[in-house]
């Protein structure tokens, strides 16, 4: 079963003419992070002079996206709040993701895709984005179409350096969004609520990082 799924995957492929180093070329920048639902994936191959590199690509329907920001004292990465909309101050418009992304080709380099790749992401199709992960990322990751996942690029590019699910899939996410926000509410908003349920319950930093 798992083979027969892996063939229905759509595949494609860049022919870079230099030598492939993306860290140098796309990785530059803040980076960005944000929350949204996968909607595609298939697999990328990218030949160049140098080697063959392999990506798994996923196609997310983007609900919000912010820079990738320190904070100030602690000089630890900001986590967005995804449960408040809008979630930080530093959030920021598809068209300015885009622009960060790809330039004035759209979400991605039209160096790195075709125009028919191009043309099913933002504008044309609002929100829409895609990101490419190590094959280690994505295996990790583990992610299928419709789940929700959050994630963060290296760099303002479209490489991904984090990827993972929200634990829900397909509107199960937004129904219990909604709830949390209902509950924090009456408890003295997020902050509040997180602070109470470490107390009560010994949760760890780890499990509100994520």
């Amino acid at each position: 079963e798992v083979e027969s799924m892996a063939a229905r995957i759509q595949s494609t492929a860049t022919q870079y003419s230099g030598q492939w180093q993306p860290e140098t070329e796309f990785q530059k920048g803040e980076g960005l992070h944000g929350i949204g639902k996968v909607a595609e994936i298939r697999f990328h191959t990218v030949t160049s002079k140098s080697d063959i590199t392999r990506y798994q690509v996923f196609v997310i329907d983007v609900r919000e996206i912010h820079r990738r920001a320190l904070h100030e004292k602690y000089k630890t990465e900001i986590e967005p709040n995804w449960r408040v909309t809008p979630s930080g101050p530093h959030q920021v418009t598809f068209d300015q993701a885009a622009t960060k992304l790809g330039g004035t080709s759209g979400a991605a380099p039209a160096i790195l895709l075709e125009k028919s790749l191009l043309s099913r992401l933002h504008p044309t199709v609002k929100g829409r984005f895609e990101f490419w992960a190590t094959p280690d990322l994505a295996k990790k990751a583990n992610l299928n179409v419709g789940d929700e996942c959050t994630f963060k690029t290296v760099g303002d590019s479209i490489f991904l350096a984090d990827l993972r699910t929200t634990g829900f899939t397909g509107e199960g996410g937004a129904v219990l969004g909604q709830i949390a926000k209902i509950s924090d509410s009456h408890m003295g908003g997020p902050d509040v609520l997180k602070q109470d349920l470490m107390e009560g319950s010994g949760a760890n930093d780890d499990e509100w990082d994520d």
